[in-house]
């Protein structure tokens, strides 16, 4: 059983788990020779320990001590590994140590002293004395879910069941969304013969944590039910599930779901009832889109119009998020054209028109399959292929609240809570002082992983000196790198950094349907990442400069202009063509231009050509003292744009206030993708 006091202190003591352990002994075995201070010699007693030598960790453990590391904390950490080796009589003790260090340190508390030997009774098999324990505990503190749920259990494990149930209950009360209590709940159920009931528990644990379903494959409470209508379709083996009315959607199944070739794809084939219930629940999804995203009523429309004709059909592999939640894919058929063959959904999130088509053929399904599972882990080097889009400018255009669900005016702030929770991207974001992800590709499960996160979040959000101002995340399935640049103080830039991908007649079809302009060789993720925002290109706006006369208009522009094409030396030339403008608003812009993006040769050739006297010497007093570099942080401006009102969908029209009657239209219709010209 889990024992959250011992896998707590254990962490505490690890730091942040990147999955690095590895390198952290080798660089602790590397000083052996010169000592280690009390904590290290714990830190090297919790990594050997991460390998299972556990003679290894107590002698570490010892040294710890001895070096003046002997909390009430450690001295559990040692009666813990003395247990587990089979050491009864020591580890109880050293569990008389931890009580007695407690009185001095404090670092437990009583109802934790007590709720920690009851777990440790627990696990030598004390099950009476473990019940006690936790009863003392509550009895100090009776809001713990956790004991709770440990109560429960235990109960359920000495034959109590309804003083269990009970117990469950009460944990459930302390905290609503406790995924564990559910499972045993649904455990419990199990053992008494009720599968209904059992399977109602289970997908409700299911959709907190997807994990819990193979838990519960090999939980032997559920093997009398397995084979049951309820749970054949949840737990039950292969060949449990009728799957003949598969057979009945097109000529081809029969051969293809039968075929040999696809038992190493991570392909598992649903029964009807399981694939009605997923299209009932991407029903629900797509009145008002995932969570995260931003649909307008077209591509809202053309989901439902899609999802009515398709089914799920099959399982495909699963990926698994940085915080190792597994999401798998889905495959589905058209019932009225089942000639087009099978429909490739990355995720339930990614919306009906982005799913691949896929040839009924295993070879096919295959190669499909192979460019994103399992999931590629490129270096910016390996993405050749660059999409640069102009966002909007600050306060300027809308995203959805993750709070109220309304509209409300981005800052840097609103864009990084929207991308924090869109499930196209990964949660972890990086600034401009990294090349490359800094991230691992999934964090060990460790307590306190969210606040670990946070901090390691503000550690790799450091800025290079004189860069662009960039957030950078990847995308969750084929790892694309998406980053969001601040220009000008004022100026979103988004750059999706990718590998060609060999699908790009679902971006033609999508690009057809609604009239979008997307790189058809653009994954599907970054597609669905981007849906929803003006994505302007350098092209787009080049092309508005040769009819443009209002000397307003076309500095803003080339402002623009210069964010999307900053780092191209090409785009000099452009602004040299306009260096003589009779309008000073525009050489002024160009010259704004020059020194954020440090152009001193354009400068120079403006301190010669400038017929503006004003200008031309604060461009030279800005060549005689160096062109500066200006430090930003884009989340001050948040506070700026704080009296900002959350737009709802009543409020829409106030909208204009802020957007102006250009960009109103995108704001009613729920902001648009991706427009050509």
């Amino acid at each position: 059983m889990y024992d959250p006091y011992f896998e707590a202190f254990v962490a505490e003591i690890r730091g942040f788990d990147l999955g690095d352990g590895a390198r952290l002994l080798a660089d602790l075995d590397a000083r052996l020779h010169m000592g280690l201070d009390g904590d290290q010699w714990l830190l090297r007693a919790v990594l050997v320990l991460q390998q299972g030598r556990f003679e290894d960790a107590l002698e570490c453990i010892e040294q710890g001590i001895e070096h003046g590391a002997g909390s009430s904390r450690v001295h559990y950490i040692k009666a813990c590994v003395l247990r587990d080796t089979g050491r009864v009589g020591e580890a109880l003790e050293s569990l008389g140590e931890v009580r007695e260090a407690s009185e001095s340190d404090g670092l437990f508390s009583a109802a934790d002293l007590h709720h920690a030997q009851g777990i440790f009774f627990w696990k030598v098999g004390s099950r009476e004395d473990a019940l006690t324990q936790i009863d003392r505990a509550l009895e100090l503190d009776p809001g713990s879910a956790a004991r709770w749920l440990h109560r429960g259990q235990l109960l359920a494990e000495l034959g109590r069941v309804d003083e269990a149930v009970r117990a469950l209950e009460r944990a459930l009360q302390e905290e609503q969304d406790l995924a564990e209590a559910m499972m045993e709940r649904a455990a419990l159920e199990a053992t008494r013969g009720d599968a209904e009931a059992a399977a109602e528990w289970l997908d409700k644990a299911m959709r907190l944590q997807p994990g819990l379903r193979e838990r519960a494959a090999e939980d032997p409470r559920f093997a009398d039910l397995r084979g049951t209508a309820p749970l054949a379709e949840r737990l039950g083996p292969p060949g449990a599930v009728d799957l003949g009315w598969l057979d009945e959607l097109s000529t081809w199944m029969p051969a293809l779901r039968r075929s040999p070739e696809l038992e190493h794809l991570g392909v598992t084939w649903l029964g009807e009832a399981e694939s009605a219930r997923i299209s009932e629940g991407l029903g629900e999804l797509y009145r008002e889109g995932p969570l995260g995203t931003i649909h307008t009523p077209a591509t809202l429309g053309r989901s439902r119009e899609l999802l009515a004709e398709r089914c799920a059909v099959a399982r495909g592999p699963s990926s698994r998020t940085r915080e190792g939640v597994a999401e798998s894919s889905l495959l589905f058929i058209d019932r009225m054209r089942p000639h087009e063959g099978l429909w490739l959904a990355l995720s339930e999130s990614i919306p009906p028109f982005l799913w691949i088509r896929v040839e009924p053929r295993p070879a096919a399904l295959e190669l499909a399959l192979a460019e994103l599972y399992p999931r590629p882990r490129r270096t910016r080097v390996e993405m050749p292929a660059v999409a640069r889009g102009f966002l909007g400018y600050r306060s300027r255009f809308l995203v959805p609240s993750p709070y109220t669900g309304g509209l409300e005016p981005a800052t840097m702030l609103e864009l990084d809570r929207h991308l924090t929770i869109n499930p196209f991207v990964e949660s972890g974001a990086w600034g401009s002082a990294y090349d490359d992800d800094p991230w691992p590709d999934e964090i060990p499960e460790q307590p306190e992983l969210t606040h670990k996160i946070s901090l390691r979040q503000r550690e790799v959000a450091e800025q290079a000196p004189g860069h662009v101002w960039t957030q950078t995340r990847r995308t969750r399935h084929s790892r694309s790198y998406l980053t969001i640049e601040v220009h000008h103080r004022d100026l979103f830039v988004v750059e999706a950094r990718y590998q060609p991908s060999r699908h790009g007649s679902v971006v033609e079809a999508m690009n057809a349907h609604f009239g979008c302009d997307y790189p058809v060789d653009m994954p599907v993720d970054v597609v669905a990442a981007l849906l929803g925002f003006q994505f302007d290109g350098a092209g787009d706006l080049e092309a508005q400069l040769a009819g443009t006369e209002d000397p307003e208009q076309l500095a803003g522009l080339l402002l623009v202009i210069s964010a999307l094409r900053h780092d191209d030396p090409g785009v000099l030339a452009l602004y040299r063509e306009r260096l003589e403008h009779p309008d000073a608003t525009v050489r002024g812009t160009i010259a704004e231009i020059a020194m954020a993006y440090n152009y001193e040769v354009l400068l120079e050739e403006m301190s010669v050509r400038e017929p503006d006297l004003e200008l031309r010497e604060e461009i030279e007093a800005v060549l005689d003292g160096g062109i500066p570099f200006e430090e930003h942080d884009p989340y001050e401006d948040a506070s700026a744009d704080e009296g900002v009102e959350v737009l709802g969908d009543d409020d829409i029209e106030s909208a204009a206030i802020i957007l102006g009657d250009d960009d109103l239209e995108s704001a009613e219709s729920g902001i648009r993708p991706r427009r050509k010209g």
